[in-house]
């Protein structure tokens, strides 16, 4: 009869210390398997394994499964490498990077503004999750016909305008005030009637 050491692969370092005498395991008539196979906890039954406690051997010890490795969060069945990442400032598939790629983000909304930022794109802004961001952004506005402050009103305010200008216009009609119309400045005469 033989009697064969051997030594439990065995990876627990959050129990393990310096000072720790190693793990051996003691078997009569014990052939070594030419396969040995990684086992490792499935605490959340999500076919994925917690890679801080691994067993390398011939005999599946208990409370150990042959599952994949990589599950970085082994009590969360929606935590593991194939799971798909949300929106919510957590690594779903232990890829040490959060929300990228996050599912509905880079789709089309409807901002809940007015003209031209009504159009939206969802965006992942972590714990806060999706938010519809205007497609463009509101800015102050300027005379060239759209609406640019997203109120509803095109060139509102006669922004840019307001300046003396020269109407070509002969007399008392040639001074004028510049006027945003259409998209543009025209030179209206402070002086009326004038042809």
């Amino acid at each position: 009869m033989r009697r064969i050491c051997v030594l439990l692969a065995l990876i627990v370092p959050a129990l393990a210390s310096a000072q720790s005498p190693p793990n051996f395991l003691w078997l009569d008539d014990f052939e070594l398997c030419p396969s040995p196979q990684s086992y490792r906890p499935d605490r959340d039954s999500d076919d994925y394994g917690d890679d801080n406690y691994r067993f390398v051997g011939c005999v599946q010890p208990p409370e150990f499964f042959p599952v994949a490795p990589g599950d970085c969060d082994d009590l969360d069945p929606g935590i593991n490498p194939s799971a798909v990442e949300q929106c919510n400032g957590i690594d779903e598939d232990c890829d040490g990077m959060v929300d990228e790629n996050a599912l509905g983000a880079g789709a089309s909304c409807d901002t809940g503004l007015v003209g031209a930022c009504s159009l939206g794109t969802f965006q992942c802004q972590g714990a806060s999750g999706l938010v519809c961001v205007s497609d463009t952004p509101s800015s102050p506005e300027v005379c060239n016909g759209i609406d640019d402050n997203c109120d509803g009103q095109v060139d509102e305010g006669n922004p840019g305008g307001g300046q003396t200008c020269n109407t070509g216009l002969p007399g008392a009609c040639s001074i004028g005030t510049t006027v945003c119309q259409g998209g543009g400045f025209v030179c209206v005469p402070d002086n009326q009637p004038c042809p």
